[in-house]
């Protein structure tokens, strides 16, 4: 029997697969440029994604707004990143919540001097050996610092 030659369409070759792209770099963000803008002075990190590890050593923060001065920070979400800190001063700022302190657990001292606080309930679950300052803030209750506890 005589063959007869098909004229098929080649077969469709399997397009390259793209280049993986690399990841997009990933780092701790921060809801208020000022809060952001003072974690970067005081790790010496002016630019770039802050990566996680490098912001949890961080042990003492002060962002404190000199007496007179405008307030800066106003958000503090993105600061439960900072888990190695020991001592973190916000004086005069502009803060009214404070929730995402509830996170920091190695802070010795607090400084919220002149804020925008009325709730401090978040900062109840912090060792009853952290020192808090809460002075010039609008608290209506202070009930949730005397069920703190020693841990």
């Amino acid at each position: 029997p005589e063959r007869r030659r098909q004229n098929a369409a080649p077969a469709a070759l399997p397009r390259p697969a793209a280049a993986p792209r690399p990841p997009e770099p990933t780092g701790v963000a921060f809801a208020d440029p000022a809060l952001e803008a003072c974690v970067r002075r005081a790790l010496g990190q002016p630019g770039g994604p802050l990566a996680p590890a490098l912001v949890a050593r961080l042990r003492s923060l002060d962002c404190a707004t000199p007496e007179g001065g405008d307030p800066d920070v106003q958000d503090l979400r993105g600061i439960e990143a900072l888990t190695g800190l020991e001592r973190l001063d916000l004086s005069f700022n502009a803060i009214a919540d404070i929730g995402p302190l509830a996170e920091l657990r190695n802070l010795r001292e607090l400084r919220l001097t002149g804020n925008r606080i009325r709730d401090i309930s978040p900062i109840a679950r912090l060792p009853a050996s952290c020192a808090i300052d809460l002075r010039q803030n609008p608290i209506a209750d202070i009930t949730p610092l005397l069920r703190r506890t020693r841990r």
